[in-house]
């Protein structure tokens, strides 16, 4: 019997995510695969939105978390780690908020016209200036996690691979999305993703090792369970990388930095390629990466989150398991994602040693 038996999984409480593939749509079919496995140490390689780590916790797990991004480190370090005691509580939010002043910063003067209205870009600006003064690292990150979930939200596509700002001010119809939403303040946003995070925080069994943001590669082996979710490649045409999409959070979480890294002639003023480690966001580059990532952790339960259509393509890594691991499997479900009609089909490859 596994001791995660009367586990419930309680997917309610776990916090909206907001992001491009996230697998918390999935975790109810995650949920009876993940649960099987043996073992008690997991890496969580690509771990993004924190979803599957936070599953791998309840389910009795000791989890590491890895990301290539700093606004991802930061977002798991507020939802999935040690807070070293800082007491989370609204009015203690709702106090910080009364603070903030807008002002004339690097957001109003970078990004006008771009995502958000000169309004919001001055609050912006005048809520990074507050966060600086943060002495605390747990309660900067909470503040930050609230702050880019609120950017998310008050996003068309909840994405920033472009500048449709045109889109929340005309007023035509859109099929898509929530005006209502879209124009809510930044505050309104940040408190509602606090209770989010109270909320997900209390199904941690232990607090989550989160590591500083890096490529995979670099860390140890020897994990019971490596979890992998990598961005994918369409097969057959050009694909967005996370960058690109998420440029504005990842200038957010590295805010002192910031102007150094974006390329002025960009339309979108989106970070210039080299500001996180590039092997996963070229195509060319992905199939061996992918597969040198396999054969590192080869003498570890290896299951990785994938999607038919993709590039590899399912039978190229179905035979790499194969010839790697004494026992495979995979598993499929087909589901439609928010804002898109096609209906597309989750792969679940599981290798055991």
């Amino acid at each position: 019997m596994h001791a995660d038996e009367g586990c419930d999984l309680k997917l309610s409480s776990y916090p909206k995510t907001r992001f491009y593939g996230s697998k918390r749509r999935q975790l109810n079919w995650l949920f009876p695969h993940l649960r099987r496995l043996s073992g008690t140490t997991v890496l969580d390689a690509f771990g993004g939105t924190g979803s599957v780590s936070l599953l791998f916790s309840q389910l009795g797990k000791l989890v590491t978390y890895n990301d290539v991004f700093r606004f991802q480190e930061i977002s798991a370090k507020a939802l999935l780690g040690d807070l070293g005691g800082l007491v989370l509580a609204p009015e203690r939010l709702a106090s910080f908020l009364a603070t903030v002043t807008p002002r004339n910063g690097l957001v109003t003067q970078c990004f006008q016209g771009l995502y958000f209205t000169q309004a919001e870009n001055g609050w912006l600006d005048g809520v990074m200036e507050r966060i600086s003064c943060v002495a605390s690292i747990p309660e900067k990150s909470v503040l930050l996690y609230c702050l880019f979930q609120a950017c998310l939200s008050k996003r068309p596509y909840n994405l920033f691979h472009r500048a449709n700002l045109n889109i929340r001010q005309s007023k035509e119809h859109v099929s898509f999305g929530n005006r209502t939403t879209w124009e809510k303040s930044f505050g309104e946003h940040m408190m509602s993703a606090y209770r989010e995070l109270i909320r997900g925080r209390k199904l941690l069994k232990h607090p989550i090792n989160v590591m500083p943001c890096g490529s995979v590669e670099d860390l140890d082996i020897g994990f019971d369970i490596v979890y992998m979710d990598p961005p994918y490649f369409n097969s057959h045409r050009y694909t967005e990388s996370y960058l690109l999409r998420y440029h504005f959070l990842e200038g957010l979480a590295r805010f002192d930095e910031w102007e150094s890294l974006i390329e002025h002639g960009s339309k979108i003023k989106k970070l210039s390629d080299n500001a996180v480690p590039a092997e996963w966001r070229s195509k060319h580059d992905f199939t061996p990466a992918l597969f040198s990532l396999i054969d590192r952790f080869r003498s570890s339960t290896v299951v990785l989150s994938y999607v038919a259509d993709a590039h590899p393509n399912e039978n190229q890594i179905a035979e790499h398991f194969e010839s790697r691991f004494k026992k495979c499997r995979v598993i499929r479900m087909d589901c439609r994602r928010t804002l898109s009609r096609r209906i597309r089909t989750e792969l679940l490859f599981i290798g055991e040693p």
